[in-house]
């Protein structure tokens, strides 16, 4: 499996599912993955929800996680990012109203 295909599969079952449950479709503006590192060991998403940037790591090679863990880690790393925006300020979301 080639890395882009490996990515692309990370991006539809870890980065997607949690951009559609933690922000509204008038918060997300746009998704922009980026390469950390010369050998692309590491990716991180830039989500641009109400004219701020919210990055969380997607993959990192020295993470030894399952898909699984790595979308449950996502979906909370993105929550607290989004719970210190200015937009979402000291909101803890579930992903149940969106």
């Amino acid at each position: 499996m080639d890395i882009s295909t490996e990515l692309n599969g990370r991006i539809e079952y870890i980065v997607i599912p949690a951009i559609q449950k933690l922000l509204t479709d008038a918060e997300f503006e746009q998704l922009t993955i980026e390469s950390e590192g010369s050998r692309l060991d590491r990716f991180v998403a830039s989500i641009q929800a109400c004219g701020e940037t919210l990055s969380v790591i997607v993959s990192d090679s020295y993470m030894h996680e399952s898909m699984d863990e790595a979308r449950d880690r996502f979906f909370e790393d993105l929550r607290d990012e989004i719970s210190e925006t200015e937009f979402g300020w000291g909101q803890l979301r579930d992903g149940s109203s969106n």
